[in-house]
Order: structure tokens, then sequence, then C-alpha cells
């Protein structure tokens, strides 16, 4: 189908196709929902041309107006082989008529491309095209309405391209920053020289956007197998993309339920072959014996290196959120470090867990070396059967990280991320790993109300305890009115278990200061000594140490006691 028509005499009106070869060419238009795709269209005939070296060039000239009216000329040049005549008129100007099917040396396929030029809606479109520097060239002009005129040209080798765009000076711009964006999206591979430049928008530049074939990424490599190459990176979300020649041909992202499932979970990787295809509408990759070969490529390579590679990142960047937390901040790679932890014995890199290395609260002692982060692999120091972890660097987990246990730093990521580090280890060793606060108590003295204490223990008559005083009780015993520890470890902290925490010769009876009894009774106190003491001697006493006889007698002793 030719809708385009060329004007027989140019000194009258040029005819305009046909409604519905006018219509064909707007479907085929309107496939191009990006309107900036033409200039991804042209580049791909460039390189099917054989250039090496593309130029964008975007220039702008008033209207005579300043800002309201002007002119963008928006201009691609190559120096491939160019047109002749004949190329033009059967084959450019005509719907699905390619020479390059078939051909895996070549990018395009349908023979539609060309028609994207018109998306951006300009006045009119000129092609300078030429086979031989030395030889004269031919020159296309085509208008809105479809029809063309050609003639002769000064001498070139390589095609140029122009629209002619009406815009003002404000919305040159925005089109000259979208082309760059286009580019970059979609030329970003190209394995030619290409090359945008502005003129008279107000920041002229020249940049170059093709970029080497790899992925950014704290554990990332390529890969050459034959004519195709890969570059993948371990990541939180997954991604894929296929190019051809670097023209990428399909992409597909993980964003939330209703994205496409990844290929490959913890993976972005793309892929650049020449025998890759993608549909008509460019919505989807073709499924061929090409796909699947690149996609096996993937998975082996996810599994073998980048997985290896994923192991070893892993230690130094634990070591680094170790050492931050040690001045009680968050490392700037913690949330990386989070989600290669939690990815890491996963498919497809199903790292063992004793590879991965996990920040602790504090460092220990471990084989003789001082380690601020570590792994749980089996050895004589710990059981890989457990593993003990705290949310945030409690008195708890620092006193058991003095007596050398290794604890993992559950709130290295930060409070909202310790929930996703306790699943990872409860998913790694199942009832084996264990929050030490649920486990473990902590108590300190605090060197206050120290009348009141003395008032507590002269009601308590004659209970074998060292000394009463109040201060901090965290951990399992958090919710308890009172505890009894080592006495010669209350002053700096002392670490017990809770159904260790009983009255016994020589130990201290330590008051919590968080707890609601506590807090009402030490107000009462500076009103009634006596009853505030008698209430917190009583509530020491009552937890099952006296039937009812015995309670009646201690009351009546207290009361002797105070001379009631």
């Amino acid at each position: 189908m030719s809708p385009f028509r060329e004007a027989p005499d140019r000194t009258r009106a040029t005819p305009a196709a046909s409604r519905d070869e006018h219509d064909a060419v707007d479907q085929m238009v309107r496939q191009f929902a990006d309107e900036m795709a033409f200039l991804r269209e042209l580049v791909q005939n460039g390189i099917d041309a054989g250039a090496t070296a593309l130029t964008l060039t975007l220039s702008w000239r008033s209207g005579g107006d300043g800002d309201a009216r002007g002119t963008l000329l928006v201009t691609l040049d190559d120096d491939g082989r160019g047109m002749t005549r004949d190329v033009i008129e059967h084959q450019l100007l005509v719907l699905f008529r390619s020479t390059k099917r078939g051909d895996d040396t070549k990018i395009g396929r349908f023979g539609v491309g060309f028609f994207s030029v018109f998306a951006p809606d300009p006045d009119e479109v000129f092609v300078v095209t030429g086979t031989d520097p030395h030889a004269e060239a031919l020159r296309l002009r085509l208008a809105r309405d479809y029809s063309w005129v050609l003639d002769t040209a000064a001498p070139r080798r390589g095609t140029a391209v122009t629209l002619s765009l009406p815009r003002s000076l404000a919305d040159a711009q925005r089109f000259a920053d979208a082309s760059v964006r286009a580019l970059e999206r979609w030329c970003p591979h190209v394995s030619v020289a290409l090359t945008v430049e502005t003129v008279g928008l107000g920041d002229d530049r020249r940049a170059r956007i093709d970029t080497p074939f790899t992925l950014p990424g704290a554990v990332a490599l390529t890969h050459t197998a034959g004519p195709m190459r890969l570059a993948l990176a371990a990541a939180e979300r997954a991604s894929a993309a296929y190019y051809n020649r670097g023209l990428l041909l399909h992409e597909r992202a993980q964003s939330g339920a209703a994205a496409e499932a990844p290929l490959v979970p913890f993976v972005r990787f793309k892929v650049d072959a020449p025998t890759l295809r993608h549909t008509l509408s460019r919505d989807a990759l073709v499924d061929d014996e090409s796909s699947a070969r690149a996609h096996a490529l993937v998975a082996e390579l996810a599994a073998g290196p980048l997985a290896a590679a994923l192991s070893a990142a892993i230690a130094p960047m634990a070591r680094a959120c170790a050492a931050s937390r040690g001045t009680d901040a968050v490392h700037p790679d913690a949330a990386t470090l989070l989600w290669m932890l939690c990815a890491a014995p996963r498919a497809p890199f199903r790292c063992p867990p004793s590879s991965l290395v996990w920040p602790l609260v504090a460092a220990v002692k471990l084989d003789g070396e001082v380690r601020a982060a570590a792994s749980f692999e089996a050895s004589r120091w710990y059981a890989r059967t457990q593993v003990a972890y705290s949310p945030a660097r409690t008195a708890v987990a620092k006193a058991l990280a003095a007596r050398q246990v290794p604890v993992v730093d559950a709130g290295f990521a930060g409070v909202d991320g310790a929930a996703r580090v306790v699943d990872a280890l409860h998913a790694i060793w199942g009832d084996g790993a264990y929050d030490v606060n649920d486990r473990w108590a902590f108590a300190r003295a605090e060197g206050a109300h120290a009348a009141l204490c003395e008032a507590v223990r002269a009601r308590l008559f004659g209970a074998p305890l060292a000394t009463v005083c109040a201060g901090r009780v965290e951990g399992a015993a958090a919710s308890r009115l009172w505890v009894a520890v080592d006495a010669a470890a209350v002053d700096e902290g002392a670490l017990f278990k809770p159904d260790e925490a009983k009255i016994e010769r020589g130990r201290a009876l330590v008051f919590n200061t968080a707890h609601a009894r506590w807090t009402l009774c030490a107000e009462a106190a500076s009103h009634d000594l006596a009853l505030a003491a008698t209430v917190l001697a009583r509530e020491v006493l009552r937890e099952g140490r006296f039937d009812e006889a015995a309670e009646t007698a201690w009351f009546a002793r207290v009361a002797a006691e105070c001379g009631a």
C-alpha cells in the first residue's frame, strides 16, 4: 500500500492520499503511543544502513514574535549507505514492505517504522540521502497530507531526516529534553557513536548517548556468549530488558502486585542479541529459541557467578553497618544489605546460611578474633541450629555480647527494617532463631530512692538479701515490679533469666522504676514513707510466700513495728 502521492507538476497543489490510505497511515502512526518513538526508529534505520555515527540536532529559530512563534528542526543524520530512488519509492514509502525481513544483520522487520516521523505532527518531513559522496544525492519532501516530492540534492553519503515542528521556545526546550530522555531509554547501548546537539535553545549542548553495556549495582556482572551480551545485577526489585544491537526491544519491571511476574527474583538483567525479536506492537518479546537461550543463560549466571559475588559482597557491607551501629547510626548501605541478606538464601542464589554475615549488636571475640559481624557456620564457638537476635541494641543484647554470645542486630537497617530481618532469620533457622529479650533480662541499680528502699528492707524482717535498691529492669522481666539478682553485679548491670530472679541469700532486690506500682508508691512516700514501704514489702512477700494465717501474722508484726 502506498498512501503517498507524487506531485505530477510542482507548480500545482500536490494531490493528497485517499481517505482510506490516509486512515491507514494514521493507524500506523497511532501504534507509536510515544511520540518520541520516531527517534528510536530513525536510529534503527541508520544502524541497519551501516552507519558508524549518528547525530541528532535540535535547532530552534524564532518566527519573529519572540517566544510565541518559532520552528524546531529535528534532524537525525547518519553516515550509512544511503538510499536510491528505487528504495525510496518502492520500500520507504510503502507500508509493510521491507528489504530487512529475514535478515539477521538488520534490526527492523516490519516496514512501518518510518511512519513514526508523523507522530509529533510535523509541518513537513525532509529526507536527504545519498550513496556516494561524489555523486548527486536525493531530497524527499513529505507534507502533512502524505503527498511527496523527490528531487536532487548536493552529493553526500548517508541519510539525514529532518522534522519541521511548529514550537515556541519553551515547547522546543521541553521537546529537546524529551528527546534526550527517549534516546537514553531506547538507544542506550547502540554499537555506534550517538550524539545529541542543541542549537538556539538557550543551553546549547553536545552529549553522547551511547554507554557501555553494564548494569549499576553493588553486585553486578557482564557476560558474552557469541553474539549475545548479558548484564546482571542483584537487586531488590527484579527487571528485564531486551536489546538488539543496543536498541531496546522490550522491558518489564516488578512494580507492585499487578506487575508481570519477574523472570528471575532479585535479579535485574538485560540481554542484547541480533536474533532477539519483538512483536509488531512492541508489547512483548517473541518467545523463540533465541529468547529461551537468553533466559537459560540468565538463570545459569544468577545461580553461579552472581550468587558467589553476592556472598562476597555481604561480608564487608555487614562489617560497615555494624561499625555504624556502634555509634548508634544507620549506615547508608543498610537497606541494601537488608535485602541482600533476605535474598541470598532464596532462589536463584541459594547461598548457604553459613556464607551470610550478619551485623552484631556488639563485637564479640570468636576463635581468637574480635568480630563486629559474623556468619553462623558450624564451629566450636556457636551452634548452627540456633541464632540469637535483638530488634534493638538493648542492654540485654549488649550484656550477652559481653559474655561473648553473638547477637544479630536485627535493627541495623532501622526500626522499619527490623521485622524483615527477624522474618529472614526465622525463614532460615525456624524456631532456632530467638529474640534474646524474650529469654533474658537485665537489671541495674540507679542509686535513687534510698530511704524508701531501706524502709522496705526493714519491713522484710530479715529476708536474706544483701541490699534493696531501685533501678532499670529490662528484657523478659520488664513487666515485673521487682527481681532479685546477683548483688555483686547489680551496680554494673546483672544479666539473668527471669526464673532465676528469686530471693536468696546475698542477692540484691531491685525494684523496677518503670513499673506503675513503684511509681505510685514512690510518689506516696513523700507523704507517708512507712505506708509506701509497707505496700511494696507486701508486694514482694505475697508472691506465693504466705498462706492466710502467715500473712495475718506479718500484718500484726508490721503494725507493732510501726507503733500502731
